[in-house]
């Protein structure tokens, strides 16, 4: 794994540890992602941007716990 990537990583998930799994998610996200999700699951499909697969995807999928595992960097 190169520097650059183990530091975004663990940036990352140090931001969800103490800001909570969405909105640091949702940050981390290019404004042109492309995103596809094979399978027969309600999620599946293309998604051609970060507001559509926000919306289609994380938005439903996020209602549904009642909580969020927090990760913990090692």
């Amino acid at each position: 794994m190169s520097t650059s990537t183990r530091t975004f990583l663990t940036s990352f998930f140090n931001s969800i540890s103490s800001s909570g799994f969405r909105e640091t998610f949702h940050d981390a996200l290019s404004y042109d992602v492309v995103w596809t999700a094979t399978g027969t699951s309600p999620s599946g499909g293309r998604y051609e941007d970060k507001r559509e697969y926000i919306t289609k995807v994380l938005s439903p999928l996020q209602d549904r716990p009642e909580a969020s595992p927090t990760p913990e960097v090692e």
